[in-house]
């Protein structure tokens, strides 16, 4: 927004305006001759422009308006006829302008007079241009006090930096910026004769490419002008009666595109987002991108909505218009077009209603209760049952859910129902409205299923509330002193739960109070006709309405803060957060307490849903999928499918619980909804155990888990003092040995699988780890010793390996004698030493052959020496080769002695 304050004189000012700061230019009395009305239509030329000062800088002549005016596009005005204008979209800057210079135009000076500048004799004697500058631009107005010699003028237009396309439809010019949304504008120009009437001109440009399509701009490629500089060339027909004035307006596109709104403005929002709004009477169409916040022409109507037409919206980005003559036509958003359609038919003129009823069905109804289904595709009509009485002009339609369709005749007051599923109506026999209250009121279908009627004509203050089932009237409080004037059954009012704007948003209605107050005048919808559309993000655009003909003004009603976005008045469920950039209502974007831009606002729902499959997406909850633990007490759980807290169903990690326990820390489930700690493994008879087998295990404070080892299933809220490993369980059943303690062995073959005490030596065994020794040798245990008095004869102590083993056989690798079965180990293996002298044998026995009566032994001997026959017997084999062994070594000794003593 740009407020407009003093200006100051801040360089030396030209010759004109030298030693005069900021002084008002002087200017001389003017008569009001161009005080001219167009009879029927409300077009008037101003004599004087109330509510702007003009003052003199060296640049030109600037407009100061009242401290906090909003001004759309700034201003800039030539001390001389023949010099460029300038128009500037203020929120833009100076590269969004345009400069235009009136062709022929003489060097006559500018004189200031009821806030109007004039340039008498502009184009030579008997002419004059003006300018009626306002916050949205400026006027120009031609007048020619007899017909020129060429019904056509010419501007010479220069395009600021940032004007990257230029888009006409119809007669209408606009300057788009690189996105495609149009900044400023020159309104389709008109004319006004002698006689009062208006009449046509003609715009065209030359020297520049224009873009033609009538389809929405915003977002499109722009058509390259190929120029910085053009020519608007404005011409008319030659019928015209003079004194005759002709009136192009240069403004910002955030304002409405037509001249001098008077009566309605047909207001409907496609799904896009884009706002539709036909002038009537007239046949101007535009439409309003709120993102951008400008409006842009789109195409003609196939003929000009009259005073009793309605305008709703359809499916597919499409609009319906049907006329006070039968006439029909359907405009699309994608393409910008209007198509006319068949006619309904037989219709009465003093009103039409139509509605979309679903199923690519319209209804449309006359004040004669005649009434027509029409099917959209085929473009038919079927008559169906009449009403069979006269329902009133100014005739109104609305949903009242199901199937039936309310009216109102407001030139009767009475109220009718029709029901399309069994083709009959009912008439309701109170009066909706005080009587009186003729023509236009409105009628707004409530929560409660009753209806509001407001705002005739004829009516100062009334308005109704109207029970359908009950069939009664009542009236409503009303705490302003404004008339709630002319609202003639348009889209007058948008609703935010229980609080509603109605009367093109001036007016507040409260269910929850049953009150009406005056929110403060809106200059688009504050008189009669205005209308008001609600937007995606939550705002609402009032256009329209004849307010001392300055019905092209747009309002914005938006929240000013976070408060405003909570569902009242702007806010939805779906748009819950505060945007201060754009000033509006949107989906939150993050918990409350965190740092995002449009996290939660409120700690009452401070949690903000995620997940692009989540219905409840962009809402702030109580909690969420992500935020559970904001859920205590007997409301433990979150609800996803609402986003409230709620009592829980079942422990933490039940499968295809509704609302089970959120954590492990607190997993069990109690009867009044709330979440504790657990007392007990799962599947014991503890009082609160372990909900799930997925985490079985009670742990010291309460929560649940898994086992790590039996040291942990020690004491009476497990299942047993066996910890699963595999499971996280305490039990009795093993899985493997580690499962069992010090001393026993998981018996696998057993069918418990339990813990078994492990075996002696000598028992049948499968593996080591049963056997106490720790030893299974050929399926028996092993005998653990620590010495030769624990192990059974034939057997020894390994004191290496502490298990007793068989002794070993003659000639095995020994370290003591006890190992061997001979009870001698000799030179590292199990045999009996080489034999010494004694009294039975001699030395010299040992190295004969034989005797001569004795056999030569072939077996295995351990010495010599002679039998009890007294027969010599040579012993030959291991222990013969033993023994001569040794005496080679004795041999070998003697005689190292003998050479050391010769030595």
């Amino acid at each position: 927004m740009r407020r407009v304050t003093l200006l100051a004189c801040t360089v030396a000012l030209a010759a004109l305006h030298c030693g005069q700061k900021d002084s008002p230019v002087a200017g001389s009395p003017e008569p009001a001759e161009l005080a001219t009305k167009a009879q029927g239509l409300g077009v008037r030329i101003p004599t004087e422009n109330v509510g702007v000062e003009i003052r003199g800088a060296g640049r030109g002549l600037l407009s100061r308006f009242a401290e906090g005016t909003e001004v759309r596009a700034s201003v800039v005005l030539p001390h001389v006829a023949s010099g460029a204008f300038t128009v500037t979209d203020a929120t833009r800057g100076p590269g969004t302008s345009v400069a235009a210079k009136l062709r022929g135009a003489r060097e006559v000076a500018a004189r200031v007079e009821g806030g109007l500048v004039k340039y008498a004799g502009a184009l030579g004697e008997g002419t004059e241009a003006m300018h009626r500058t306002s916050p949205a631009g400026t006027e120009d107005y031609v007048r020619f006090e007899r017909a020129p010699a060429r019904a056509e003028l010419d501007y010479e237009v220069a395009l600021g930096q940032d004007v990257a396309g230029l888009r006409q439809t119809g007669d209408s010019l606009e300057m788009l910026d690189a996105s495609g949304s149009p900044r400023l504008r020159i309104d389709a120009p008109y004319g006004v004769d002698a006689k009062g009437e208006r009449f046509d001109v003609r715009l065209a440009v030359q020297g520049c490419a224009v873009d033609r399509n009538p389809a929405a701009p915003w977002g499109r490629s722009t058509v390259d002008p190929g120029a910085r500089s053009c020519t608007v060339h404005l011409s008319w027909g030659a019928d015209v009666a003079y004194p005759a004035t002709v009136d192009p307006a240069w403004t910002a596109a955030s304002d409405m595109a037509a001249n001098n709104v008077d009566w309605e403005s047909f207001v409907v929002k496609n799904s896009g987002g884009k706002v539709l709004a036909v002038v009537a009477p007239g046949n101007v169409a535009q439409l309003y991108d709120a993102a951008a916040g400008t409006w842009a022409n789109t195409g003609v109507p196939k003929f000009g909505l009259s005073h009793r037409a309605r305008l709703i919206a359809l499916p597919g980005d499409k609009a319906w218009a049907v006329n006070t003559g039968g006439q029909s036509q359907i405009y699309d958003v994608a393409t910008g077009e209007w198509t006319l359609k068949n006619g309904v038919g037989a219709i009465d003129g003093n009103g039409v209603a139509n509605i979309y009823i679903g199923n690519g069905h319209g209804m449309v109804f006359d004040s004669a209760g005649r009434a027509y289904d029409y099917d959209i595709a085929n473009d038919s009509y079927t008559a169906k049952t009449g009403a069979g009485r006269f329902i009133g002009g100014n005739l109104g339609a609305f949903s009242l859910g199901g199937t039936k369709i309310g009216f109102i005749g407001f030139s009767t007051n009475k109220v009718a129902i029709y029901d399309t599923a069994g083709d009959a109506w009912t008439f309701p026999a109170s009066n909706v409205l005080t009587s009186g209250a003729e023509n236009c009121g409105n009628m707004l279908l409530l929560t409660s299923g009753k209806a509001l009627a407001y705002g005739g004509c004829g009516t100062a203050n009334q308005a109704t509330l109207f029970d359908f089932v009950n069939d009664n009237v009542t009236s409503v409080a009303m705490n302003n002193t404004s008339s709630i004037w002319c609202q003639c059954a348009h889209t007058s009012h948008v609703s935010y739960g229980k609080v509603h704007r109605i009367a093109g948003g001036r007016y507040v209605y409260d269910e929850d109070t049953g009150v009406i107050t005056d929110s403060g005048n809106f200059p688009s919808g504050s008189v009669q006709h205005g209308a008001i559309v609600k937007l995606d993000d939550g705002r609402a655009v009032a256009a329209g309405g004849s307010n001392n003909y300055t019905g092209k003004t747009t309002d914005v009603l938006g929240p000013v803060d976070a408060t405003e976005c909570g569902g009242k008045p702007f806010g939805s469920a779906a748009t819950p957060s505060y945007d201060g950039a754009s000033k509006s209502c949107k989906a939150c974007d993050g918990d409350n307490g965190g740092v995002t831009a449009l996290k939660c606002a409120t700690g009452a729902k401070p949690a903000c849903q995620t997940g692009a499959q989540n219905p409840l997406l962009g809402q702030c909850t109580e909690c969420s999928a992500t935020s559970r633990a904001l859920c205590t007490g007997t409301k433990a759980t979150c609800d996803l499918t609402t986003g409230a807290c709620a009592g829980c169903t079942a422990g933490n990690g039940v499968a295809n619980a509704v609302r089970a326990c959120p954590t492990t820390a607190s997993p069990v489930c109690k009867n009044d909804g709330s979440c504790a700690v657990a007392n007990g493994d799962n599947g014991t008879g503890a009082t609160q155990p372990c909900p799930t087998a997925a985490n079985p295990f009670q742990k010291a404070d309460g929560s649940c888990g898994k086992c790590a080892a039996n040291a942990d299933c020690a004491g009476a809220s497990h299942g047993g003092p066996i910890c699963n490993v595999a499971t996280g369980s305490c039990g009795t059943v093993c899985a493997a040995d580690s499962d069992c303690a010090t001393g026993s062995f998981c018996d696998l073959a057993a069918q418990s699988k339990v813990c078994t005490p492990k075996k002696a030596g000598g028992a049948d065994c499968s593996a080591a780890s049963q056997c106490t020794s720790g030893s299974c040798t050929s399926s028996k245990c092993d005998t653990a010793c620590a010495s030769a008095a624990d192990c059974a004869a034939g057997t020894f102590c390994d004191t290496t390996a502490k298990l007793c083993k068989a002794k070993l056989a003659d000639g095995s690798p020994c370290t003591s004698a006890e190992q061997c079965s001979i009870g001698a180990c000799t030179g590292g293996v199990c045999a009996k030493p080489a034999a010494t002298a004694d009294a039975g044998t001699s030395s010299s026995s040992s190295s004969s052959s034989s005797s001569s009566g004795g056999a030569a032994d072939s077996g295995t001997g351990t010495g010599t020496g002679s039998d009890e026959g007294g027969c010599t017997v040579s012993r030959r084999g291991t222990a013969q080769g033993t023994a001569g062994l040794f005496g080679l070594v004795a041999v070998l000794g003697l005689a190292m002695r003998r050479r050391r003593r010769a030595a």
